[in-house]
């Protein structure tokens, strides 16, 4: 083995002795005397020892928790997000054609009113005729031809419909 780890010697002192000691280098180089006892100072450097030991286990256990906490966390669907490549996408529910109108449910994510529009065959854009934000339904005006329907919901999302309407009124 490369390296021998030795263990630290103990060296054990009188603590008159010391004091003595101490005091004697003081004197030698001309410096005030100590005026705090050695008993005290060496009781004084445990405490602090003691205290740097707790606040070093302190971090260490917390810099596990930390590391630890993703684990227990709950799993699934706690956060909503926005982004358009989460959350619910929306799907048709149900939709009626009647007296010219266009009327499609939709289930997922709240619907982008502002962004919705329909394009008829000469390339016309329109708004909803009338949104219900209770249950996510939006009400087209259709004439005969084809139609290109544009739903965005609120996370960037888009549904397009593709209609073909021979006569505007007739149930489909």
């Amino acid at each position: 083995m490369f390296f021998k780890f030795k263990k630290k010697e103990k060296y054990n002192i009188d603590l008159n002795s010391a004091d003595r000691i101490l005091q004697g280098v003081f004197a030698e180089s001309h410096v005030e005397p100590n005026t705090v006892s050695f008993e005290n100072i060496v009781k004084r450097s445990r405490l602090n020892l003691v205290s740097d030991n707790i606040y070093l286990f302190v971090t260490a256990f917390l810099f596990v928790a930390i590391l630890l906490c993703p684990l227990f966390m709950p799993k699934g669907s706690v956060f909503m997000s926005v982004e358009p490549s989460k959350g619910r996408e929306l799907s048709i529910v149900s939709h009626t054609m009647s007296n010219g109108l266009f009327s499609i449910t939709l289930d997922g994510a709240m619907i982008d009113v502002s962004e919705t529009y329909i394009v008829d065959a000469e390339g016309n854009e329109s708004a909803p005729v009338s949104y219900d934000s209770s249950d996510n339904t939006l009400v087209f005006s259709l004439e005969q031809g084809e139609h290109n329907i544009y739903i965005y919901d609120i996370n960037g999302r888009c549904l397009h419909l593709l209609l073909h309407s021979s006569r505007a009124g007739r149930q489909h």
